[in-house]
């Protein structure tokens, strides 16, 4: 039989003799090999202990090996069992740390049978409990999986449905951006052609002039080119009022189509995905109740009893204020058994702090104006640093030396404020 190290026999190792050990003894905390067992079973001392093999004593699992069942404080057996601290105790356990104990109970045969029925059948009932919702929250957590993955497709399909809409409302975004596209473009064409059809008919005049200019050079007396002269120059006065008033009322300035997406960028921007993704969590009924087993082990605590407290009145401050309108807000210690209280206004941009000691009114300091404040907490060592909540998203924090105010945001209302190091 193969014997681990610690497996020799208690009371032939006492003697230098090492034998296996072929039994175990609960009583004894002893292991004992077969020539020892003998005697200890026939023992009017230790006839009546209890042993198991070693096999099976193997099979125990460490936790259960390791309760012992002889006092070591005291160097006596356990006989005892107090339920208020679930312990077991020996003769002088209970008259040391035990008196005045209510529930101790003698760890008798017959007891002790009826006890082990009833806590093995309640603690197994337990075990099995628990395997049997672990095994539920196991098989939830399977079909959850499942029901999961058939979601995915799901949402996939949201997804893809949600894409077709865009894709669908882009199209006809596009045609509606394209017809208005041709109906600009044939706007432009027909105002240039307009333009051009303007000046193919000055021009007609303007080769007209020069023709008549050309035959009064070849072909004109003296005096028929000084008239003509004059009435081809005011014809030409005329052609250059006609292209100045073209000038002005078609604006000869280069025109051209620009695109621009600014509402399409501005919309790109602030999507960064199709839709939100969320985990919507429900019960699912499988709440574990406690075993008995779990309740037993709940030792009571006792009651404490505290000494009554009398409170005094040490001093008294009065505040004077010029309207109604002020209210105190908040106070908090500074070095020095300082006190710092804080006044709020009804009008918001008058609230200002009060520094006062134990003989009453120091001095008040003023805040920025529109500075709410609500409560306030040192959170400086020297008492030179105050934070101020405003019952909204800021908290300031005022130095007390120099005034200056540095202003922190943060998520959701401050009211009450504390501050811990």
């Amino acid at each position: 039989m193969a014997t681990s190290a610690d497996e020799f026999c208690t009371l032939c190792g006492q003697l230098h003799i090492t034998k296996a050990a072929e039994i175990w003894c609960h009583d004894c905390q002893d292991y004992l090999c077969s020539d020892c067992r003998r005697p200890h079973s026939v023992s009017k001392l230790s006839k009546r202990h209890t042993s198991v093999a070693i096999d099976e004593y193997r099979t125990i699992p460490a936790y259960i090996r390791s309760i012992k069942h002889v006092c070591i404080e005291h160097d006596e057996q356990f006989d005892s069992f107090c339920q208020t601290h679930n312990v077991t105790c020996c003769r002088k356990c209970i008259f040391v740390e035990h008196k005045s104990c209510t529930d101790v109970s003698l760890i008798e045969e017959t007891t002790l049978n009826t006890l082990h029925a009833t806590k093995l059948s309640s603690t197994e009932q337990g075990v099995h409990d628990v395997r049997e919702y672990i095994q539920k929250v196991k098989n939830d957590r399977v079909n959850n999986k499942r029901k999961i993955s058939k979601q995915e497709q799901s949402v996939k399909e949201d997804i893809n449905k949600v894409r077709r809409i865009i894709n669908d409302r882009l199209d006809d975004i596009e045609k509606t951006t394209l017809s208005e596209l041709s109906k600009v473009v044939q706007t432009e064409i027909k105002s240039n052609d307009q333009s051009i059809n303007t000046l193919d008919t000055i021009e007609t005049d303007v080769t007209n002039l020069s023709h008549n200019v050309k035959l009064l050079r070849e072909n004109a007396t003296n005096t028929q080119i000084l008239v003509g002269i004059h009435a081809i120059d005011t014809s030409l006065v005329s052609v250059e009022r006609t292209l100045e008033t073209f000038r002005k009322e078609e604006n000869t300035d280069s025109r051209s189509i620009i695109f621009k997406a600014e509402k399409i960028d501005t919309i790109l921007k602030g999507v960064n995905s199709l839709g939100t993704l969320e985990i919507s969590k429900t019960s699912s009924g499988m709440d574990i109740t406690e075993t008995n087993s779990a309740q037993a082990q709940i030792v009571p605590i006792p009651s404490n009893t505290h000494p009554t407290v009398s409170l005094k009145l040490n001093v008294t401050i009065e505040i004077y204020h010029k309207t109604s309108c002020h209210f105190i807000c908040g106070c908090t210690f500074l070095a020095n058994d300082k006190l710092l209280i804080g006044e709020f206004t009804t009008d918001g941009f008058s609230n200002q702090m009060i520094w006062v000691n134990k003989r009453g009114y120091i001095k008040r300091i003023k805040v920025a104006k529109g500075t709410p404040i609500f409560d306030i907490e040192n959170v400086s060592k020297d008492g030179n640093t105050v934070a101020i909540s405003t019952r909204s998203n800021k908290i300031f924090l005022l130095n007390l030396t120099n005034s200056k105010m540095r202003e922190i945001l943060v998520d959701g209302d401050t009211n009450g404020i504390s501050f811990h190091n």
